[in-house]
């Protein structure tokens, strides 16, 4: 079989599943993202006020050529779209991956954190910009050792007392699109700036 055979095989593979697993239409709020790459690929999101891992299943686009008219048009799910698989967590996950994202946002920072941020109240966010904080987490401590590097350290301790975290052991439950991550997000003026207490861990 060609690699491009294989390919479309795999897709439609992938297709069927999707439609077999069945899209997600409850509330769904995004906690904060794991993977980012020209958007968000996976992290922690709120269903129906309960934590749920999401995960990239495919991202595609959805353009029909026209071989009589020799024209491209729009299908159904527009011009490019993003399916995440949600996955359900037990507890033991659920303790796990917000006490691994607590040490990212102690010693890396709040950039990758959303409204509402998991219960947490905001900290070091100046100007803050539509849905994401930001803050700078690349300095260095007085030792001279980044702050993404004492954070390695913390989260390599923290697996090994708790585990690392394996998506393989959780269930789909369904999927969603790109866009349902941010639809229940508060509004927030472009540019808005927020006054919050500063957080002392």
């Amino acid at each position: 079989m060609s690699e491009e055979k294989e390919y479309k095989e795999m897709r439609e593979n992938l297709k069927k599943e999707l439609d077999k697993c069945g899209k997600i239409d409850g509330e769904v709020k995004i906690l904060w993202h794991s993977g980012y790459y020209d958007g968000v690929l996976s992290g922690m999101l709120l269903y129906n006020d309960i934590p749920h891992w999401f995960d990239l299943a495919m991202e595609d686009d959805d353009i029909i050529y026209n071989e009589e008219k020799d024209e491209y048009t729009y299908g159904p799910e527009g011009n490019w779209y993003r399916k995440f698989w949600v996955y359900s967590l037990n507890n033991d996950n659920i303790i796990r991956l917000f006490s691994e994202h607590g040490l990212w946002q102690g010693h890396v920072g709040l950039h990758c954190d959303y409204f509402p941020v998991a219960g947490r109240t905001i900290r070091s966010a100046k100007k803050t910009t539509i849905n994401t904080l930001h803050y700078g987490g690349v300095q260095e401590d007085h030792k001279g050792k980044t702050y993404w590097a004492i954070y390695e350290s913390a989260r390599d301790l923290l697996q090994e007392k708790l585990g690392a975290f394996n998506i393989k052991e959780c269930e789909k439950i369904g999927w969603i699109y790109y866009d349902q991550l941010f639809k229940n997000l508060p509004k927030i003026k472009k540019n808005e700036e927020v006054d919050e207490e500063e957080e002392s861990r």
